[in-house]
C-alpha cells in the first residue's frame, strides 16, 4: 500500500506481484494462496487510473515460462482481478537470438489480449559487437509486435 499511495498518480504503471512464478513468499509467509488477487484490487483500489502488471521473468527465455504467465494472466482476469497488462523481465542470455523463437514465446502472452511491457531487457555476452547485435534482434522483434506497449533496457 505505502508505494502505491505515495506514488499515486505519478506512476502509469505498476508490477503488483513481481515473479509469482518462480517464488511464493507472500503465499507461504500469509499462508493465503489468493494474496495475489487481494493484491492487485487493493492497488487498483488505491490507483485506479494506473495499469497494474503480472511480471515475471524467463518468458522470453524459456516457453514453459511463457506459457504459465500467459494462464495466470488469463486466470486472474476470469476472476474479475484487475490486471491490466504482462511484463516481461527480458535477460536474454542465448545469444545470437533466434528472432523466430522470441517471436514465438512473446506471441504466447501477447495472445492472452493484455498490453505487453518488456520490462529489464539486457543481453548478456562477453562480445560486445554480439551482444549489440542481439540487442537490436530483440527490439525489432518487440518493436514488431502490436502488443508490446513499452520496453524498459
Amino acid at each position: 500500500d505505502y508505494f502505491v499511495k505515495r506514488y499515486k498518480g505519478k506512476i502509469f504503471e505498476y508490477d503488483v506481484y513481481n515473479e509469482n512464478l518462480h517464488q511464493h513468499f507472500y503465499e507461504d509467509a500469509g499462508g493465503d494462496r489468493n494474496i495475489i488477487e487481494s493484491m492487485f484490487k487493493r492497488a487498483n483500489g488505491i490507483d485506479p487510473d494506473a495499469d497494474l502488471c503480472l511480471n515475471d521473468y524467463h518468458a522470453a527465455r524459456g516457453g514453459k515460462f511463457a506459457s504459465n504467465l500467459a494462464n495466470l494472466a488469463r486466470h486472474l482476469v476470469t476472476k474479475n482481478v484487475p490486471v491490466h497488462c504482462i511484463g516481461i523481465q527480458s535477460h536474454l542470455t542465448d545469444v545470437p537470438i533466434d528472432p523466430e523463437v522470441l517471436e514465438r514465446r512473446i506471441a504466447i502472452t501477447t495472445d492472452v489480449s493484455l498490453p505487453v511491457s518488456i520490462t529489464e531487457l539486457s543481453v548478456h555476452h562477453t562480445n560486445k559487437n554480439t551482444r549489440a547485435n542481439s540487442l537490436e534482434t530483440a527490439l525489432r522483434v518487440y518493436f514488431a509486435n502490436p502488443g508490446v506497449r513499452s520496453i524498459m533496457l
